[in-house]
């Protein structure tokens, strides 16, 4: 591949998304130009002498970087710095089977950039949140998230293995806007990273204990053990390893403080009215609230993702048709009213804060127009060009009247925008235009 590709590419992560660079090492032959025969991180860690801190989308630094090291990998630095977030899963390290369990618990994740990793691995892109989400190591096994701080390896980089990074067909950048975070990830990324024992039998010290037991119990909690499961566990894994063992009371206020936490089966109660509606709003459904306090939720249709406020027709009405799909009865008004004023709370509460537009929208020195049509298309318009995403990174909301915009198209001439105008002069259109 020419190397040429790789400066392309970067320069054009920088100026068409705004995503901040840094030059990584590359490999030949296996091994990483970092020089040392026993690197672990080959090809995938920083060339510069701040690392990540050197991220930048300033185009002359770039192209002095990939003068000096033409055969560069690229990173992308991740968190607010690029306003995305990176989800990594590591099948070497069991990633394809948690991700898996996650899916079957809370449902799929809505289409995003997705890249393959020339180890089997893949990487899948989000939109950061507002609240920082910080870089993590094994989430869950083989589930790595690259948020504040971090970086990923973008294609076409290479891979240890020799091969590249490649986007997942259909999955690129160009084919659509990182979408947000669902709720459910978001919730997991947000949470503190805590040590999980592992099952080597290695001591567990004093300053350890109750990290290791309260996490232990979460992870078990997680997939659906029983108070009573989680004692008698905890009670041997405390006699067995921790040195010296805690007080069998303080086991017992662990394992009773952990178990008001719902359990997987526990969140999947039919009887409890909050986790029904999970269950019936399907897959790609997030809630947030602006800051006048107005309650709103995401919702993905068919291919699109559409932003309604909570209490409006169109939320209820799809409620009602997912109650009657799944259970075959109608929904009692009473009862939707009940979950709506939930997920309010839900909204208002327990989920982020967030701007929502109305037609147009400033999201990272772009301007977005909403189409306002059936599939919620909208124009990204820079300095340079302007292309229709099916996906903007903003939320837009729309009144009742708004009426769709044709789709543009490229190749017209804004000189023809001239006899619709009431102007004196052609020098006063030539100044409208500037």
């Amino acid at each position: 591949m020419n190397n040429r590709l790789l400066l392309k590419a970067a320069l054009r992560y920088a100026k068409s998304h705004g995503y901040s660079i840094v030059p990584l090492h590359s490999v030949k032959d296996g091994r990483c130009s970092c020089g040392d025969r026993e690197c672990q991180n080959a090809g995938k860690h920083p060339r510069t002498k701040h690392g990540v801190k050197d991220a930048t989308t300033d185009k002359a630094t770039i192209l002095g970087w990939w003068r000096k090291w033409p055969n560069a990998n690229i990173g992308i630095a991740t968190g607010a710095r690029s306003g995305i977030v990176a989800v990594d899963i590591d099948p070497r390290h069991d990633g394809n089977l948690s991700f898996r369990h996650l899916i079957n618990e809370y449902g799929s994740l809505p289409p995003r950039p997705t890249v393959a990793t020339g180890g089997g691995g893949r990487h899948l892109y989000f939109q950061c949140p507002d609240v920082p989400i910080k870089s993590r190591a094994a989430i869950l096994p083989g589930i790595d998230v690259r948020g504040e701080r971090g970086y990923v390896v973008a294609p076409p980089s290479r891979h240890a293995s020799g091969k590249r990074y490649r986007w997942g067909q259909g999955r690129s950048f160009s084919d659509f806007e990182p979408p947000a975070l669902p709720t459910w990830l978001l919730r997991l990324l947000e949470e503190e990273p805590q040590n999980t024992p592992k099952t080597d039998g290695q001591q567990i010290l004093s300053g350890e204990r109750n990290t290791v037991l309260t996490s232990l119990a979460g992870a078990m909690r997680r997939r659906g053990a029983t108070e009573d499961e989680m004692r008698v566990a905890l009670l041997k894994l405390n006699q067995d390893r921790c040195k010296p063992p805690l007080p069998d009371k303080e086991v017992e206020r662990i394992v009773a403080s952990v178990s008001k936490y719902a359990s997987a089966e526990g969140r999947k109660d039919p009887k409890r009215s909050d986790e029904i509606l999970r269950v019936l709003l399907g897959e790609g459904v997030t809630f947030f609230h602006t800051p006048d306090k107005e309650a709103y939720v995401r919702v993905r249709v068919e291919n699109h993702t559409e932003t309604w406020t909570v209490r409006e027709a169109s939320f209820k009405r799809y409620i009602a048709s997912r109650f009657y799909r799944k259970f075959k009865a109608p929904l009692p008004s009473q009862a939707l009213n009940d979950i709506v004023a939930t997920l309010e709370g839900t909204a208002l509460y327990d989920n982020p804060e967030q701007d929502v537009f109305t037609r147009v929208a400033e999201h990272r020195g772009a301007i977005y127009l909403d189409l306002c049509n059936p599939t919620w298309q909208a124009v990204k318009i820079t300095a340079r060009s302007w292309r229709v995403v099916s996906e903007a990174p903003v939320k837009f909301r729309r009144s009742r009247g708004m009426k769709a915009l044709p789709v543009p198209k490229h190749g017209g001439s804004i000189a023809k925008l001239r006899s619709f105008l009431n102007l004196a002069s052609d020098d006063d259109f030539v100044i409208l235009n500037s």
